[in-house]
């Protein structure tokens, strides 16, 4: 396959990646889906409201860095 090591032992021979590396590869990916899949992924009500929270709190003049906090508020 032209890769040496670990990869390649996971590719061809166990033929299984393990779950944690496919949930890992699920949120790497997650940004990018909407370029990567021929059909929509509807977005969860939760992403939808948050979008527009973002969106008004943009309108009503918070800066960058203050959305950033709330941002990191949200997600942790």
């Amino acid at each position: 396959m032209g890769h040496k090591g670990n990869i390649e032992a996971v590719c061809t021979t166990r033929k299984h990646l393990p779950p944690d590396l496919i949930d890992q590869m699920r949120e790497i990916f997650r940004p990018v889906e909407e370029y990567l899949t021929t059909i929509p992924r509807q977005p969860s009500v939760e992403n939808q409201l948050k979008r527009n929270f973002f969106g008004t709190a943009e309108l009503l003049g918070f800066k960058d860095k203050e959305l950033e906090l709330i941002h990191q508020k949200i997600m942790a």
